[in-house]
């Protein structure tokens, strides 16, 4: 028997039996990776640090974010990260000139994205020296030898009453010269 309603009032049915359902995050589209502004590492990355800086576009749906990082494609062996931010610094060396590869996926608490594209790069190569460091090395003392110096015995000095002797000579000697001189001399 149909229900009646008051008069004017629409008429209404039973309730159907319940149904549900769950929604993707696919609904939107969403690219971590463009534009590629807000993207580091770059896609094709090279002189990458060895502690880079990882940043993408967010979802604007996203509660938190997956990432993985590996040294091969395969992503065996990979670190993988939930983060509540669209950037992580990383925690390890990764070595100088190596191949990486990482992607990002986003999360919410019923759901999650794909995987974003792959994302590659290579780190820088190791620094070379540019010359070879100066070793300085220490001399050795040079020692020389000097043979002792003999000092010759003393020459005595001459006593004083020779040197007076000598003297009282050559003045005798030159008054006589004088004296000769004047006798010899002829008048002009």
């Amino acid at each position: 028997m149909p229900a009646m309603g008051a008069p004017g009032l629409p008429l209404l049915s039973r309730w159907s039996e319940s149904w549900t359902f769950t929604t993707e995050l696919g609904g939107r589209v969403w690219h971590p990776f463009v534009p590629i502004a807000g993207v580091a590492p770059g896609p094709g990355a090279q002189d990458v640090l060895t502690k880079p800086v990882f940043q993408w576009n967010g979802a604007d749906w996203a509660t938190s974010y997956e990432f993985v990082l590996a040294d091969n494609d395969a992503f065996t062996g990979a670190t993988t990260k939930t983060l509540t931010t669209t950037s992580w610094v990383s925690d390890t060396d990764l070595g100088y000139s190596t191949t990486w590869y990482w992607k990002v996926r986003a999360l919410s608490a019923t759901s999650e994205s794909e995987w974003s594209d792959v994302g590659v790069f290579t780190t820088k190569a190791e620094p070379v020296e540019p010359t070879p460091p100066v070793v300085i090395q220490e001399v050795p003392d040079i020692i020389v030898e000097v043979p002792p110096v003999e000092v010759p015995p003393a020459v005595e000095a001459t006593p004083t009453w020779a040197l007076l002797v000598i003297i009282i000579i050559g003045a005798v000697l030159v008054v006589s010269v004088i004296v000769l001189i004047l006798r010899t001399r002829r008048p002009i």
